[in-house]
C-alpha cells in the first residue's frame, strides 16, 4: 500500500496563508526491473484521486494506494501522474487559483528502490514535500502557482524522524509567534518547515525522514531580517 503526507509545510512567500491545495492524481505506476511500468489502483477504485495534502502533515496519511500483490522482483522507480491542482485562500469570501501543471498532465517520477523476496505487507509513505513542490512567480503583485513536485519517498517500517523543542525564551527574545525549520541533507535543502510557538513548549516532529543519512537542523526565529 501507499500513504501520502506532508511535513507542516514552510509554504513559499505569496501562498504563506492558503488553507487548501487540492491535487488531483490520476495514476500510481511502479517500474519493475527488466520489466516495465505496473499501473497500481487508485483508493476507492475510482480513476482519480483529490488530495487536500496541506490537511496531512504531522505524522498524519492518507491512503493513495490500497495493498495490491506486487511480483517478486526488484522495484526502481514510482510514478505519480497529476492532472490538475487548485489552491485556495480563506479570504472571505475565499478565492481559489489554479496551480499550473506543466504540460498539462505531470509525470513525476522518482528512483526508489524496494524488493519483495517474502510474502509481506509494506507501506510505502510518499511525502509530497510543498515547501519545494509549490512555485509563486510574482508574490507582491498578482502571484501565478506552478506545482514542480519533489518527493520524499520511504517504508514507513523504516521513517526516521526528528524531534526538537523550541525555547518559550527565544521566541519573546525574537518577538515572534512562529519559527522557520530548514533540514538540510547532501548538500541542499531536505524540506522546510514551520513551527508556532503555542502551545508551550514549542515541540516539534519531523516525520518520514530518510534514514542513513546525515542531515543538519537549522532553526530561523526571525525570518524577515
Amino acid at each position: 500500500s501507499m500513504s501520502i503526507t506532508d511535513a507542516k509545510p514552510l509554504l513559499p512567500e505569496g501562498a504563506e496563508d492558503a488553507t487548501n491545495l487540492w491535487i488531483t492524481f490520476t495514476g500510481v505506476l511502479v517500474h519493475k526491473s527488466g520489466g516495465g511500468w505496473i499501473s497500481l489502483p487508485l483508493t476507492g477504485d475510482l480513476p482519480s484521486n483529490t488530495i487536500d495534502m496541506i490537511q496531512f502533515y504531522n505524522g498524519v496519511t492518507t491512503e493513495i494506494v490500497p495493498p495490491v500483490l506486487l511480483e517478486y522482483g526488484k522495484y526502481t522507480q514510482i510514478r505519480l501522474v497529476i492532472e490538475s491542482a487548485t489552491i485556495r485562500f480563506d479570504n472571505d469570501p475565499a478565492t481559489d487559483s489554479p496551480v499550473v501543471i506543466p504540460s498539462g498532465n505531470l509525470k513525476t517520477d522518482k528512483n526508489f528502490t524496494f524488493n519483495p523476496i517474502d510474502p509481506a505487507a509494506a507501506d510505502i509513505i510518499i511525502d509530497f514535500d510543498l515547501s519545494q513542490s509549490l512555485v509563486v512567480t510574482d508574490p507582491f503583485g498578482t502571484p501565478s502557482y506552478k506545482l514542480k513536485p519533489v518527493l520524499h519517498i520511504v517504508k514507513a517500517s523504516e521513517a526516521a524522524t526528528i524531534t526538537g523543542i523550541i525555547d518559550d525564551a527565544f521566541f519573546a527574545f525574537y518577538d515572534t509567534d512562529t519559527a522557520n525549520i530548514t533540514v538540510l541533507a547532501n548538500g541542499g535543502v531536505f524540506t522546510e518547515v514551520t513551527v508556532d510557538r503555542i502551545p508551550v513548549p514549542a515541540e516539534f516532529t519531523i516525520f518520514w525522514i530518510e534514514p542513513n543519512q546525515d542531515y543538519t537542523v537549522r532553526i530561523d526565529m526571525d525570518p524577515n531580517n
